[in-house]
């Protein structure tokens, strides 16, 4: 099912790209501090009414229980002592009348005397403010009560983390994992119908320009057809003479010493210890109220705190904590897509987060994880598991098939190779390689049969030694670059072939240049890995919109990735993050780029946060204008496009999900 489509349109008929997004967090280094955040004024008034009802609550089982229950003020009293006993304003500068002994402002005093010549307050003859006795110690006690009050004023909207999190953050609020794809899938179906309507006006502008050319429309499409088909066969010639294939053994010959010489030359330089958090900076964080936030980690949303907005809950499929073991991780987000593999669709697992948010943990394992492996463990990442069951399930699927009038045949092939600089280098031979504009195939690198699970491993060894080589000899290059292993699934059923591909990759970290102030060469480098990801955002959001201009050939890594993400497609985003305040711009970065990815807009985030019910009138108010933009096709004579077979293919999956977590729904009722 590999993609033969030109670089900037797809064919409608061939395209059914699903995306699910996923999150993972690594575990928090330390506690998070209880800083202050500034609320917007809604949010503001929605806490203190949250508190207010709660003291009023304790209040009253406080009487129950026959104990005092008084309120407190949220305003604080200001002492009598500092009050003028005359006009009841704090004073400025107290003074002691030298008959009555009445504390008041001088400049009170003086006013009355200069007026009356007496006492203000028993009335005494008093015209020489001298006599008036300085009170030094009450008015510096007046002025450091003053101060401390002016600083509470001017954070009285600024809010302690933990009172957010208790009044504002509400544990397990989201939906369940099922009806928020489902909301999500929605949300998409709308951009699809909006893309059937314009290829029904193309349809119409093109059939009235062959009308005036006088040309035949279907001669026309017969021969681009015709076209299509030599140019995808000639296409998958090319990719076979370009690529050379070479056995495990081969590949990985003489590379056990290499290894260990990787090995003590990490240690020698310090590569396998983990880099502290700069203390100034996290202080400042701390002390900023305006900096992001990370405050609660849901079954299906993460809820941060976003400056200029306060709380925002961030809705996706699935969410793991920092406790999630890797199998639990591997058969919630990337199992489906390594099974749509195995069923024929083109599938990709995208692991996208900051460096050092756990990315090459959750694709490969924790360091160390390979050497040595001869199956897989607890630690062994997705790329392990997935040949795992991909070599189960060919030899399940053989032996079930065997006596069968039509048995199937599984081959696996991988290739392993790394985008650095939009340069493309073979991790399986170390060699320079390219990627074809005309279909996204590899040219140059070396496709290896995958047979066993250990021959597998090997494969990855070899370049992961390669990927540590650099890693050693060019400044961490290894979390510079993409990683991408493809496995190519062909199965023969009787007289058919389907021909699969699997994509896992690691991307490299995202980097605000702006924070992290790279110069010279390292700011090349940032420069060329937040282009690739940003055109990689930009061609998943065209794929999720249906649009008809998709930009493969932006970057070498979307041109790459163009045979997983293009055609009957399952894509899988795992956003890799981190918990800690001093990368919280950086996860909140992560977070939109998974929004965008998911094509998560502002209606579906609001229901997110709501119920199943509201979700389920969403997903109903959503099949009602689907199905009328339908009826307008027919209308119109249009229900022979491909668009409109691909809208209503989907309008009738959507409404059997419907029918499935309708339930959801009830019992929430």
């Amino acid at each position: 099912s590999s993609s033969t489509e030109d670089n900037s349109t797809f064919d409608a008929d061939k395209t059914d790209f699903r995306i699910s997004v996923c999150v993972r967090f690594r575990p928090r280094n330390e506690p998070p501090p209880d800083a202050k955040l500034k609320l917007p004024l809604h949010q503001f008034v929605k806490l203190k009414r949250q508190e207010a009802k709660r003291a009023k609550m304790e209040a009253a089982k406080k009487r129950e229980r026959g104990e005092d229950a008084q309120i407190d003020d949220i305003f604080e009293k200001v002492p009598p002592k500092y009050l003028d006993p005359c006009l009841g304003h704090v004073m400025r500068d107290p003074v002691r009348l030298p008959s009555s002994g009445t504390v008041v402002d001088r400049k009170v005093a003086v006013a009355y005397m200069s007026k009356f010549g007496k006492d203000l307050m028993d009335g005494t003859p008093l015209a020489d403010p001298s006599r008036l006795e300085p009170m030094d110690d009450l008015r510096n006690e007046i002025n450091e009560w003053r101060e401390a009050r002016d600083e509470t004023q001017s954070n009285i909207d600024k809010v302690n983390r933990s009172k957010v999190v208790d009044n504002l953050v509400e544990p397990n609020s989201g939906l369940a994992p099922e009806v928020l794809e489902a909301l999500c899938e929605a949300d998409r179906l709308q951009a699809l119908a909006l893309s059937a309507e314009d290829a029904a006006d193309h349809a119409d502008l093109a059939a009235l320009q062959r009308m005036l050319s006088g040309e035949d429309g279907e001669d026309g499409a017969a021969a681009d057809g015709a076209t299509a088909a030599a140019g995808a066969a000639d296409e998958e010639a090319e990719a076979e003479e370009g690529n050379t294939v070479a056995t495990a053994e081969q590949l990985t010959k003489g590379l056990e010493g290499a290894e260990e010489e990787v090995g003590a030359a990490e240690q020698m330089m310090g590569l396998n210890g983990k880099g502290g958090e700069s203390p100034t900076r996290h202080s400042q964080r701390e002390s900023d109220p305006s900096a992001a936030r990370l405050l609660g980690i849901q079954t299906s949303q993460v809820v941060m705190y976003v400056p200029g907005q306060g709380v925002r809950p961030y809705p996706f499929s699935r969410v793991f904590d920092g406790q999630s073991e890797q199998d639990k991780v591997y058969d919630l987000c990337a199992r489906p897509a390594v099974l749509s593999c195995l069923n024929g669709f083109n599938a990709c697992v995208l692991a996208y987060g900051q460096t050092g948010s756990g990315k090459t943990h959750s694709c490969f394992g924790p360091q160390g994880t390979l050497e040595g492996a001869t199956g897989v463990s607890g630690q062994s990442g997705i790329v392990v598991r997935a040949l795992s069951e991909a070599l189960e399930a060919a030899q399940m699927l053989e032996e079930s098939s065997r006596l069968s009038a039509a048995p199937v045949t599984t081959k696996l092939s991988a290739s392993y190779v790394e985008i650095y600089n939009d340069q493309v280098t073979d991790l399986l031979t170390g060699d320079m390689c390219d990627v074809r504009r005309a279909g996204g195939a590899l040219s140059g690198a070396v496709e290896c049969p995958v047979e066993s699970l250990d021959g597998a491993l090997r494969l990855l060894r070899a370049g992961q030694v390669r990927k540590r080589f650099a890693a050693t000899a060019m400044n961490d290059r290894s979390s510079r670059a993409h990683t991408v292993f493809i496995l190519q699934v062909r199965q023969t059923r009787g007289d058919s072939l389907v021909n699969a591909t699997l994509h896992l990759v690691d991307l490299a970290g995202s980097e605000r240049l702006k924070k992290s102030k790279a110069e010279g060469k390292r700011k090349t480098e940032a420069v060329g890995i937040n282009k690739s990801l940003m055109v990689l955002g930009k061609v998943i959001a065209a794929l999720v919109e249906g649009k008809s201009h998709v930009p493969y050939l932006e970057t070498k890594l979307t041109t790459l990735l163009k045979g997983a993400l293009g055609g009957a497609s399952r894509t899988t985003a795992l956003i890799c993050c981190r918990q800690d305040d001093a990368q919280a711009d950086e996860t909140l970065q992560a977070l939109r780029f998974g929004e965008r990815c998911s094509l998560v807009t502002n209606a579906v985030q609001s229901v997110a946060a709501s119920s199943a019910s509201e979700a389920l009138a969403a997903i109903d108010s959503t099949l009602k204008s689907c199905q009328s933009q339908m009826e307008s096709l027919r209308n119109r004579g249009k229900s022979h496009l491909s668009a409109f077979k691909q809208l209503q293919d989907r309008v009738e999956q959507l409404t059997q999900r419907r029918r499935a977590i309708a339930d959801v729904a009830r019992q929430e009722a």
